[in-house]
């Protein structure tokens, strides 16, 4: 079973928490700026901020071209300035057939001096453990 951690980050906290989590798994960390087709996968952690309420366009872009027979699975690890979920991104995925696990993983994002040292190196942990107990589980 393979599993894949991609991420988008404007700010560099979704870089931080796809690392960890990429780290806990022992596999590499993908940025979609860089290469925006992951790898075929039975698990794809998507790691993205939710920005002013909204889903970056490169994240979009990587839903609408994934193929559910390459990437049957999601897994949703974000972060945000509020308490807002990943809604729009699970149901695009969903329309798309792609199974988005129910667990996801949400941490506080930052924007200039609001919620400034974020993610914690206690959100960091949480993240490989959570991504840990998800692999796990998933297998």
């Amino acid at each position: 079973m393979s599993i894949n951690v991609v991420y988008f980050s404007k700010t560099g906290h979704s870089k931080k928490l796809a690392e960890v989590i990429a780290q806990e798994l022992s596999v590499l960390s993908q940025d979609l700026q860089e290469t925006p087709t992951p790898q075929t996968s039975d698990l794809l952690f998507l790691v993205t901020g939710i920005y002013a309420s909204k889903s970056a366009p490169e994240v979009l872009r990587l839903i609408d071209s994934l193929d559910p027979k390459i990437v049957p699975r999601v897994c949703l690890v974000t972060s945000s300035m509020g308490q807002t979920s990943p809604k729009t991104i699970r149901k695009l995925l969903e329309d798309k057939g792609v199974y988005v696990l129910p667990e996801e993983y949400r941490c506080k994002g930052s924007f200039l001096l609001f919620g400034k040292g974020h993610p914690t190196s206690q959100e960091l942990t949480d993240a490989a453990t959570f991504a840990r107990q998800i692999a796990t589980k998933t297998f």
